[in-house]
């Protein structure tokens, strides 16, 4: 009798606490912060670039303009002169404080060239932008770039002004979720207003948490999915947000994390990642996996059992592995067997001016916090080279280059890390600050 008291009291003690958890962590699992009312101009606006799954010829331009739909076109004029209108599909998307119409137009069967496009709705009409279609080189280049997150226009603009003085010939961005802060229309426009887009650059974007409305069902904002048009060759589960680009010899994999609810989700879309990681038609390809979850996390506290169960073993298909979500940096060099050259380069990565504690696993090679990071990533038909920079001054971090034949050459071997402790944490002294500084100076005495 005794002990059924007691195991009753035990109980009970457990859910007051389960309850008074819930109770104070509910608005941060299950809140959102309110959207600020906004008016949307009646000019088409906020166009961006996406790649068709045929990255070398296909292209999405989408836009918005105004709250009702209009007769919208894309005019285009090709590098022979010759003009082109291209009918655009429109849908009225509803948030939380507002509404929009948003647009997008196809473009296919493209030869490399310059073109100069612009929007249509009704009689307004955008500015001119310019779209660069490249031609088969000698070697491809392109930046990625993890969280960004930013919430001034001071550090945005810093951020694109680094990355793409530092990569002049950058083809296009990767991007591994989080672009924006909150999905709130001033955000959306604080990236708008501050990334370049007098030359628009085509933009591979991955879903972060950031991206979702939290809720005890989350959902994707969905002017996400109608500013990045992306192919529809993904699973069911994440159609639109998960999928494939093949371009000039790379095929780019982006793997939408965040909406994995269930199960089946997970099955199902590890099983179209095997599909086109294993693809015949991608045989030679090199393979870039962009996921927001990384499988092994780089920050403290902030593991993916789910994520590295379902995932880990399919990425070993990949050359190449690119995450966000931590606020950190860190890169890893993985041996998939004992005597076997197979390699994968994975990252996590951050772009964000809001840092976060690293964990500082003796499993990554090379670590970095506190310092907004981005990956210049160029290749051709024999090796891949992955460069890292610092958004502050643009300084090389961190460089990787690998082999067709998979070895992979470390040129920061035994060059001296930052670790610095984030300003958020500065003058902290909890468990989280303690571990990162008792592991700091066991990793900096090595």
């Amino acid at each position: 009798m005794l002990r059924k008291r007691i195991r009753r009291t035990i109980m009970i003690l457990l859910l007051i606490a389960a309850g008074v958890v819930v109770a104070v962590r509910w608005n941060a699992w299950f809140g959102n912060p309110p959207e600020p009312p906004y008016t949307v101009d009646n000019t088409p606006h906020n166009l961006m670039l996406t790649f068709g799954q045929d990255g070398e010829h296909e292209r999405v331009v989408s836009w918005r303009c105004d709250t009702v739909l209009r007769p919208s076109f894309l005019t285009i004029t090709c590098p022979d002169s010759t003009t082109l209108t291209i009918e655009a599909e429109g849908e009225v998307i509803p948030s939380r404080s507002g509404k929009a119409a948003f647009y997008h137009a196809h473009l296919g069967n493209l030869a490399a060239g310059t073109y100069t496009i612009v929007a249509h709705s009704d009689s307004a009409c955008s500015a001119p932008h310019t779209m660069i279609v490249r031609a088969e080189q000698a070697v491809h280049e392109f930046v990625a770039l993890g969280d960004i997150q930013a919430t001034t226009r001071d550090y945005s603009s810093e951020l694109f002004s680094s990355v793409l003085n530092g990569c002049p010939e950058a083809e296009f961005m990767l991007q591994a979720g989080d672009l924006i802060e909150r999905p709130s229309d001033n955000y959306w426009q604080l990236f708008f207003s501050t990334f370049p887009s007098d030359t628009l650059l085509p933009i591979v974007a991955a879903t972060g948490n950031h991206e979702y409305l939290k809720g005890i069902i989350k959902t994707i904002d969905s002017r996400w999915t109608s500013v990045f048009v992306n192919p529809k060759n993904g699973p069911l589960v994440g159609l639109g947000k998960s999928y494939y680009v093949d371009y000039f010899g790379m095929r780019i994999v982006v793997l939408d994390t965040d909406g994995l609810l269930r199960v089946p989700d997970f099955t199902r879309s590890e099983a179209w990642l095997h599909r086109v990681l294993s693809d015949t038609a991608a045989t030679g390809l090199w393979k870039t996996v962009v996921m927001h979850h990384p499988t092994r996390s780089a920050g403290l506290g902030r593991d993916n059992p789910l994520i590295f169960a379902a995932f880990a073993k399919t990425l070993k298909k990949a050359d190449i592995i690119i995450s966000g979500h931590d606020h950190s940096y860190a890169r890893r060099i993985i041996n998939h067997r004992h005597g076997d050259k197979q390699q994968t380069l994975s990252y996590v990565v951050s772009s964000s001016d809001k840092c976060y504690l690293p964990k500082l696993s003796n499993r990554d090679d090379r670590l970095l916090s506190a310092h907004p990071q981005y990956l210049r990533i160029r290749y051709d038909s024999t090796k891949v080279e992955v460069a890292t920079y610092l958004v502050s001054d643009n300084t090389l971090y961190d460089k990787v280059v690998l082999s067709r034949d998979t070895t992979a050459i470390d040129y920061f071997i035994g060059v001296g890390e930052i670790l610095d402790m984030p300003e958020r944490y500065a003058g902290k002294n909890n468990v989280k600050t303690r571990t990162f500084r008792k592991r700091r100076a066991e990793r900096l005495s090595r």
